[in-house]
């Protein structure tokens, strides 16, 4: 068995997942009443991102050995990523119980805090586990524990301690993780000497594989061009392209993928319609639910500031499960002979994971921009929510894209083509429901233009208060408001019209709307 364990684990190192997978179910087979083989399988499954598959593999595991450390902890980071709250708090438990001292549950809490927007919770949580990383000599580049600590410091406003940790991190092992997200904080300012020591010595650097050399190299290109965006527009951009160049060659975009979820979408949502007296559903469900959509960089982290920034609202930022079921579903659901009791367990999962977070609050607001694809479906199962939708202008909203480094998401952004592809695929989308919601449905719906916020916004923040039916007296300072995403600099920022009609990137502007255009006339002829 060792010698499985050690194949397994140097192929995991190579990051050779897929054939690490592979190997662990033939492990399975072998050994299948023994814990290991399990534990490997999982841990090869959360590499490749299959929560639900590694989630069961731990399970099995942890029936054969309940009290294994490894077992238990691994389980609580698969039921973080899957949103499963209340279980990740019974793992978390146990593993803590089977080794007190070991500073690996704490990361788990510490998210799980960030989630909760228990901030100064998360950051002394954050703070013990390094602590205990020091003092058991772990090596820091097993876990993103830096970048988390940092994330927290940020949402407590604490730069002062921010800058100390990121100077003490850097001298002892340059991490491109933490250079790119500080490098978009407007309150942190990068001597110019240590930007020309990284263009330097790590232009070259040599790597082990791909997957090593897109997140570092990406992370020092996209680090580089924020830091010249406001010095050398030109300088900033040649970073710009580097950084996605590296990404794409990683990246894949199924485009066809995608035009087949959307269709699907729109099917099941026609025959979802016809057939609203077997959906069974509480009456009030969707009721004080906020889902805000939209393209990522299309505003709609500012909206969710606006909304968010008032004493009865909790934001769940980007809750990613709802998307994951719905888009499973819809792949693999029979037009004919929709599942009614799955949609019911989605909407009753769903409902745990609101009601674990928001606590006492009276709102909740689901701000993940691709729930766009579900608007339809999305009403038909919360018919009392109350759901929005930004829209950008196409070539700022491309900029925008190109311009953040999306790796593991948004498989389209690192390429102007791709990005109008998507681009046309989302307007399609939002022409059908515009089409297809009854004015019932519509009176639930707003569509939202995000330059209207930036000219409008007294006016705004007073009409989506009343579409959302909050009361406006209990607003707070927006300006404090933290969200855990690639708008996280910005959303704290006074709004103004600097992000409208961006003039970078002006050579592939005309490419760019003959592409989107062509795509706009495929979907005509399409549908």
């Amino acid at each position: 068995m060792n010698k499985e364990v050690e194949i397994l684990k140097k192929y995991l190192g190579n990051n050779e997942y897929k054939i690490a997978e592979e190997y662990a179910l033939n492990f399975i087979k072998q050994y299948p009443d023994h814990y290991v083989p399990y534990l490997m399988h999982g841990i090869c499954c959360m590499s490749l991102y299959k929560y639900a598959e590694a989630k069961n593999s731990f399970l099995k595991g942890i029936k054969i050995k309940p009290n294994d450390f490894a077992l238990n902890n691994n389980l609580s980071v698969v039921l973080n990523s899957l949103e499963e709250f209340q279980e990740l708090d019974q793992y978390l438990k146990k593993a803590k119980s089977i080794e007190p001292e070991n500073p690996y549950p704490l990361i788990q809490e510490g998210l799980l805090n960030m989630k909760k927007r228990n901030f100064s919770e998360a950051q002394q949580l954050f703070e013990r586990c390094i602590v205990l990383f020091k003092e058991k000599k772990i090596p820091f580049n097993t876990t993103p524990i830096n970048t988390y600590y940092c994330e927290s410091l940020i949402a407590n406003l604490n730069f002062e301690k921010l800058n100390e940790f990121y100077i003490e991190t850097q001298i002892n092992e340059f991490d491109p993780e933490l250079f790119y997200l500080i490098s978009g904080i407007n309150e942190f300012k990068i001597d110019s000497t240590i930007i020309k020591e990284i263009e330097v010595k790590y232009k070259n650097k040599n790597f082990n594989n791909l997957y090593q050399k897109t997140f570092f190299q990406s992370g020092i290109y996209f680090g580089l061009a924020r830091y010249w965006e406001k010095r050398d527009k030109t300088k900033s951009e040649y970073y710009y392209h580097n950084g996605n160049n590296i990404i794409k060659n990683f990246q894949r975009f199924n485009l066809f993928a995608i035009q087949k979820i959307m269709r699907k979408s729109m099917d099941i949502y026609l025959n979802l319609k016809k057939n609203l007296n077997r959906i069974n559903y509480h009456e009030e469900s969707g009721k004080n639910l906020i889902f805000i959509t939209g393209m990522p960089r299309s505003g709609t982290t500012l909206v969710e500031s606006i909304i968010a920034s008032n004493e009865e609202v909790f934001s769940g930022g980007e809750m990613s499960s709802l998307y994951d079921q719905l888009t499973e579903y819809v792949a693999n659901s029979d037009i004919s002979d929709i599942n009614f009791t799955k949609l019911e367990e989605i909407v009753g999962e769903y409902y745990k994971k609101v009601n674990y977070l928001k606590n006492e609050k009276t709102f909740f607001i689901d701000k993940l921009p691709e729930n766009y694809f579900f608007i339809g479906v999305i009403n038909l199962l919360f018919p009392k929510a109350k759901i929005m939708h930004v829209s950008r202008d196409p070539w700022d909203n491309a900029i925008s894209l190109y311009k953040q480094r999306y790796i593991r998401n948004v498989h389209y952004s690192s390429d102007f083509f791709s990005i109008a592809v998507q681009l046309a695929n989302h307007q399609k989308m939002i022409e059908f429901w515009k089409n297809n919601l009854s004015q019932d449905q519509l009176k639930k719906v707003k569509f939202i233009e995000y330059e209207e916020v930036i000219k409008n916004y007294s006016n705004f923040h007073k009409s989506i208060l009343d579409f959302c039916e909050i009361d406006i007296k209990k607003s707070i300072n927006r300006e404090k408001f933290y969200s855990n995403t690639a708008s996280m600099n910005q959303v704290r920022s006074e709004i103004t019209d600097k992000s409208l009609k961006k003039g970078d990137f002006v050579d592939y502007k005309d490419q760019f709307e003959s592409d989107l255009q062509d795509q706009l006339i495929y979907w005509k002829n399409k549908v």
